[in-house]
């Protein structure tokens, strides 16, 4: 393998450690989000915020 195959290898290598990642954080995200839902649905709440939507897209 050439000097260009390893440096790309690596580069790959490096993006799926960040894919990993990042599907960890989705998934431990997701798990909290269950459980504010269930909160919420425990007290009558919407489960919807449109404000909180509101305020992280401008964020």
């Amino acid at each position: 393998m050439n000097e260009f195959n390893e440096r790309i290898d690596l580069l790959r290598r490096q993006i799926d450690e960040i894919d990993l990642q990042l599907l960890y954080l989705i998934n431990s995200r997701s798990k909290l989000v269950l459980k504010i839902q269930g909160i919420k649905r425990k007290q009558g709440m919407s489960v919807y915020a449109p404000e909180r939507k509101r305020d992280i897209q401008q964020a």
